[in-house]
Parts: structure tokens; C-alpha cells; sequence
């Protein structure tokens, strides 16, 4: 924690004592020692597999948001891509 600045959160829950390093020094920040109580594991609620981790690396959920919001796409043609794309990554990794 020290050494990255705050950047890089313990996900263990024996390593979230509080106050966390640089986090529980700095009024800004300290909010983000509870972060793990609002953010999921990729994959939730199912496992964390190849296919979770290519659909997060292909930026697919962000590109699906993007589109809609930049008015690129219908909400409905944004997340028929979306599907698509998902499908696909599963398809990858049997």
C-alpha cells in the first residue's frame, strides 16, 4: 500500500485493517478504505474466468455505455452489441 501510494488495494479482508496506509492518513482519500464493500470481483456473481477478464479487457460494458451516451447507438442497438460481443468471448473459452 505504502510503496503504490494508496493505489493498490488490499483485497484480502485481513489486509483492509483501518486506518489503511496513505488512504487513512489523507482526508480525501480515506473514504476509499471501503471501497471493497462497494465494487465486485470480475465475473460476480459468477467466477472469475477467461471470458470475464476478455470481456473486461475488450472494454465491452464501457463501450456499450459510451455508445448510448455519444449517441452512437439506441439503447437497445448498444446492448444487442453488447450481447454480441459477450457471446463471443464465452465462445473463446469453453
Amino acid at each position: 500500500m505504502t510503496a503504490s501510494k494508496g493505489y493498490n488495494n488490499p483485497f484480502l479482508k485481513a489486509h483492509q485493517k483501518k486506518p489503511m496506509p496513505i488512504l487513512g492518513t489523507d482526508t480525501k482519500l480515506s473514504h476509499l478504505q471501503d471501497v471493497a464493500n462497494f465494487v465486485q470481483p470480475i465475473g460476480y456473481p459468477g467466477p472469475a474466468t477467461q471470458a470475464a477478464f476478455d470481456a473486461l479487457n475488450q472494454h465491452v460494458v464501457t463501450d456499450m455505455f459510451t455508445n448510448y451516451c455519444t449517441g452512437k447507438k439506441s439503447a437497445d442497438d448498444a446492448i444487442a452489441e453488447a450481447v454480441k460481443r459477450l457471446k463471443d468471448s464465452l465462445s473463446k473459452f469453453k
